[in-house]
């Protein structure tokens, strides 16, 4: 069984130019009940769940917009905002770094005869790192009705309808 992918894609092509989907988008995110906030650029977009609904677990998705034609293709990410994001990023290479060192002194221990104790460390920094990678999947389930949020506002923005294409295999 193949396990969810860490950063869910999205990927649709909807009937619109770039730039009338954005204006749409930016359109949507500045009025008062909007449940979402945001920003867009030429070619980018990021949605983020408004501050009076966002938890830590909260979603983001940063998307790509490119002009096909009289469409546009979205190419998007969903994920952890950004600083989490980072957190999670300074984790996995805190867990890389010990575990490397675990292992080198680990391995020089015992090529000196001593106790290989080295080798619990990287042992341990596994076992870390593995509890960060079931801890972005814990949190992509508590985020899931907030990526629905971020996926219907992206729908309710551009007012038209957008086909979405399955993730590749």
């Amino acid at each position: 069984m193949k396990p969810p992918p860490m950063r869910p894609l999205l990927r649709a092509r909807v009937a619109l130019p770039r730039a009338e989907l954005r204006a749409r988008i930016e359109g949507a995110l500045d009025r008062a009940d909007s449940p979402c906030r945001g920003r867009t650029s030429t070619r980018n977009a990021t949605l983020l769940i408004h501050e009076r609904h966002r938890h830590f677990w909260s979603p983001s998705i940063d998307m790509e917009l490119d002009d096909e034609g009289p469409t546009t293709r979205l190419w998007g990410r969903f994920g952890p905002e950004p600083d989490i994001w980072g957190l999670f990023l300074g984790l996995y290479a805190v867990s890389v770094f010990s575990t490397i060192a675990g292992l080198m002194l680990g391995f020089c221990q015992w090529f000196i005869g001593g106790p290989p104790w080295g080798l619990l460390v990287c042992l341990g920094s596994v076992g870390f790192g593995l509890a960060v990678y079931g801890t972005a999947f814990v949190g992509q389930r508590l985020g899931h009705d907030q990526m629905i949020i971020l996926e219907t506002f992206l729908r309710d923005a551009a007012q038209v309808p957008i086909e979405v294409f399955p993730e590749a295999d």
